[in-house]
C-alpha cells in the first residue's frame, strides 16, 4: 500500500482503515516539518509504509507552531 497525505486533520474522521500518523505542518520557509521529533522518525515511517506489501497508512499534518 501507499502512503495517503491529509493536510486538514478534521478529515481524519473519514479515514476509515490503515494507521493514522500525526505530523508537524510543514514550515514554509525551510520546507520541513517544523517539529524535530517528526523529522527524525519521518524515514523509519516511509520506510515502513511506502512499500507496496506495507499496510495503509495516512500522514497528517496537523498544524504549524504557531498554531
Amino acid at each position: 500500500m501507499s502512503i495517503a497525505y491529509l493536510s486538514d486533520p478534521l478529515l481524519v474522521k473519514d479515514i476509515k482503515t490503515g494507521f493514522l500518523i500525526f505530523y508537524s505542518s510543514i514550515d514554509a520557509t525551510t520546507k520541513e516539518m517544523w517539529c524535530p521529533d517528526c523529522r527524525r522518525v519521518e524515514a523509519l515511517v516511509d520506510e515502513t509504509f511506502g512499500k507496496e506489501t506495507s499496510p495503509a497508512a495516512t500522514i497528517v499534518y496537523v498544524g504549524q507552531r504557531s498554531e
